[in-house]
């Protein structure tokens, strides 16, 4: 459990010094004071959030400073306007703020911060500004002191605050801005007011509203305000504990969220709600747990919400259940039960007019395709949920379709598309106050930028991303963008760098997303070719290979695949290589889209080792191939890569002016990159062109080695335990052999099968073939259709079972795999004596 935040011992003087503050006129400089004073007397941020009315995380943001700096840390700054804006700038934002919005036909009466500054934007007073450099525009200037003091009393709720200024062109969406400033009114509430002046059905749906047109911030002020009124009845409070957790979670607030209903765990205090609330209450635990990553209990929640609705027959309700069930299983890539699930919500929900869930039914079903590598279905789900947002002011939901377009158009090498919609993604994301789904989408904008080799700023958005993630404790983007970030510093030959940030990025991913962890040991592993480490390369990408397989990712197994055998072919382990780079083009024919980017490195590979082969024709045909489908994609590191490989094979055939001029082309690309170890080769390899000292073709390597024999080392060397002889050997099978699904079943427990390795199916696809396999084995015999079972026991205690099913139209090579059956029987036999 982790640990409260407190404030450190005070010493006598500054407990002298807060006393004093708590008694000025300054109200702020009294709050920070008393905030202080409360937590050294052993209160937690969010006792004393509760008890003042602010969020505990500017709280801790205070108790943090004090505790680094001392009374000098809590001090109120005074920070003028940004002075990029003139004279002229402030002073027509100075006379839209005194008008009144309703005198300029907008729908509500109050201006806030960021509602101004959408207005100065779409007025054209300004190209763009945050509401922080507003709200500071409007404290240094403006004498209202309580029209100044109303704003504090919102901003000193905000969660996190990204201070965004893009300094990306953004497209102009001006039908998008009519519709955050056309909301419905907000009024003038006052928390502070000890006799209110609204009903509580006023105020519940103006906090709908606000919910429904992401004015998160003010939701959750109004839902707050509610709770405090007396005599609310045991659903009313219920109705708007439910709502106040789904705007703290809007705002990426997962703690409070589930704070917001966690009194529901208590059972007795849930038995006084009726059984529908009971259900949504259980669904909103469900929905806080998830976002905490703690996915146990949020399937517990969801499921016996679940139970509830099924038997109050509410279709609305399973369907909303479906599609939480169906979110969890795509956050731990389950991606067969989160389709199942997705379908399921659609089919409840077919009649429902509830655009915004359908939508992000939409998104995450686009989500699974996406894991699986069809970039098409993704896609055509991603513009379904557009559709279904059509109209709708809700900008979290907008910029989860905005950003997730934009990934796919980062795959299909589009940069300028992707760009477009990554940035729109931002703008979303920052008005909505969502600043988990925020950092994901610096990270997204990164990415795209780093392949459309504008380096500078690929690092700057990475940067706010993981600075973003790290101030709200997400670990999931921090070691996502962390991932992006090892693989710039790689590219820039920043290798300590790289090698950090992905060693870091792992230590983050224990027990997480298994893509993710293949993502970054296959990065690790170009670092550990690059660096000339074999041993750790090779370590690296095999348990890539395997992660990749297990989670049934084919666009993660054929890039680890490609990487292998890069790393083969820098060991001169050239049959291995080849073996490797048919494993992936076989993968990149099955693919439902074929990645452009994975066919150029696979035909610069094939070129590569048909130069190794002298077979030159063959292999410009392949660089080739490879330098115009890098050129089609925009991806201008790949690009020069293969034009160095081209600059090499020219000089071996001898067209010297012709590789000095490739050669040179990539030579100024790589430099305007900053792709240091790339840049380097160009200079060495057109210094050798100059020096007349043209390298030798290689002549034709004869592999001695039988590739089997190596498949038998490799369970000799996983002979240390039983489980881990086990893993390697299923690993080994799948990689070298064309199968669709394998399965290991331990048969030793009183003689029931239980599935202990599984590759390329779920758990529950194992568990439903153990009849059959139960039943074949006992007629004593090996085959069930076109699939294999064999039986590996070791003569003393162990015994198990091999479920092999080759994919269509291919068959088993029997005489192959009976070496290497034996070998695991004698490794499981001397696991046994020992």
């Amino acid at each position: 459990m982790t640990q409260a935040l407190l404030v450190r011992k005070l010493s006598d003087d500054e407990k002298a010094t807060l006393q004093d503050w708590q008694h000025s006129e300054d109200k702020e400089k009294a709050r920070r004071a008393q905030v202080i004073m409360l937590s050294a007397k052993g209160k937690a941020a969010v006792e004393i959030s509760q008890e003042m009315g602010f969020h505990p995380d500017n709280l801790k943001k205070w108790i943090r400073r004090f505790n680094q700096e001392g009374i000098s840390g809590i001090e109120i700054l005074k920070r003028g306007p940004k002075s990029r804006f003139t004279d002229e700038q402030t002073t027509a934002i100075l006379n839209l703020y005194r008008q009144s919005p309703k005198s300029l036909g907008l729908a509500f009466s109050t201006w806030t911060p960021q509602k101004l500054a959408i207005e100065a934007v779409k007025l054209g007073i300004v190209s763009q500004i945050s509401h922080v450099t507003m709200r500071e525009i409007l404290t240094e200037t403006t004498t209202d002191k309580t029209a100044i003091e109303n704003i504090n009393i919102v901003e000193s709720k905000a969660i996190i605050d990204p201070s965004i200024e893009l300094n990306l062109q953004v497209p102009n969406h001006e039908s998008f801005q009519n519709s955050l400033i056309n909301q419905e009114p907000f009024n003038d509430l006052n928390l502070n007011d000890p006799k209110p002046t609204h009903t509580v059905s006023e105020l519940l749906s103006l906090g709908q509203n606000a919910l429904r047109s992401s004015e998160n911030l003010e939701a959750v002020t109004i839902f707050q305000k509610i709770l405090i009124y007396p005599e609310l009845t045991a659903d009313l409070e219920g109705q708007v504990r439910c709502y106040l957790s789904e705007a703290y979670e809007a705002l990426s607030s997962y703690e409070e969220a589930l704070m917001a209903v966690s009194v529901y765990e208590d059972s007795l205090i849930r038995s006084q709600l009726s059984q529908k609330l009971q259900a949504r209450v259980k669904l909103r635990l469900g929905w806080g747990y998830s976002r905490l990553s703690n996915y146990a209990k949020a399937l517990a929640r969801f499921n016996e919400a679940r139970t509830i609705f099924v038997e109050l027959a509410d279709t609305e309700g399973l369907g909303a259940v479906h599609y939480a069930l169906g979110y969890v299983y795509v956050e731990i890539n389950e991606s067969n039960l989160a389709r199942g699930y997705l379908l399921k919500a659609l089919e409840g929900l077919r009649y429902a007019e509830d655009a915004r869930l359908l939508a992000r039914i939409y998104i995450d079903l686009g989500l699974v395709n996406y894991k699986e590598g069809d970039f098409e279905g993704a896609k055509a789900s991603y513009l379904k949920a557009q559709s279904y947002a059509e109209g709708i002011t809700d900008s979290s939901l907008l910029g989860l379709i905005s950003m997730n377009l934009g990934a796919i158009y980062v795959d299909y090498g589009k940069r300028d598309e992707a760009t477009q919609y990554l940035v729109r993604a931002v703008k979303e994301f920052t008005i909505s106050g969502q600043n988990s789904y925020l950092a994901r989408a610096y990270n997204n904008l990164g990415n795209n930028l780093l392949y459309g080799g504008r380096w500078s700023e690929a690092a700057e958005n990475l940067s706010r991303g993981l600075e973003l993630a790290r101030k709200l404790g997400d670990r999931e983007n921090t070691w996502l963008t962390l991932i992006t970030l090892g693989e710039l510093r790689f590219l820039q030959g920043e290798y300590e760098k790289a090698e950090e940030s992905l060693l870091t990025a792992l230590g983050l991913l224990t027990d997480g997303d298994k893509w993710a962890e293949a993502y970054a040991q296959r990065v690790l592993g170009l670092l550990y070719i690059a660096n000339n480490r074999p041993d750790k390369a090779s370590q690296v990408l095999r348990t890539a290979l395997q992660l990749a397989t297990r989670i049934g990712s084919l666009y993660e197994v054929c890039l680890s695949q490609l990487t292998l055998a890069e790393h083969h072919l820098s060991q001169t382990n050239y049959e291995q290589a080849e073996e490797y780079l048919e494993l992936a083009k076989e993968n990149l024919k099955g693919k439902h889209d074929p990645d452009l980017s994975a066919s150029g490195w696979a035909q610069r590979l094939a070129g590569k080792i048909a130069l190794i082969h002298q077979h030159f024709e063959e292999a410009k045909q392949h660089i080739s191939a490879s330098i115009n489908i890098f050129a089609s994609i925009n991806n201008k590191y790949e690009l020069s890569m293969s034009k160095l490989e081209m600059g090499l094979l020219y000089m071996q055939i001898g067209e010297l002016l012709a590789s000095r001029d490739i050669l040179t082309e990539a030579r100024d690309k790589l430099m305007d990159l900053g792709a240091m170890p790339a840049l380097k080769r160009a200079n060495e390899m057109l210094l050798a062109l100059q020096r007349g000292e043209v390298p030798k073709p290689h002549s034709k390597i004869e592999v001695n080695l039988n590739r089997d024999v190596l498949l038998m080392q490799r369970l000799i060397e996983a002979a240390n335990s039983r489980d881990l002889l086990l893993k390697e050997l299923a690993t080994v099978i799948y990689e070298n052999f064309i199968l669709a699904r394998l399965v290991i079943y331990d048969a030793n427990i009183y003689g029931q099968l239980e599935a202990i390795v599984i590759i390329g199916c779920s758990q529950k696809e194992a568990l439903e073939l153990i009849p059959e396999v139960n039943r074949t084995i006992d007629c004593g015999k090996t085959t069930l259709g076109i699939s294999h079972l064999h039986v590996l026991e070791d003569r003393i205690n162990a015994k198990f079972c091999l479920y092999l099913e080759p994919k269509p139209n291919t068959r088993l090579e029997l005489s192959r795999l009976k070496p290497l059956f034996k070998q695991a029987e004698l490794a499981l036999e001397n696991c046994s004596l020992r």
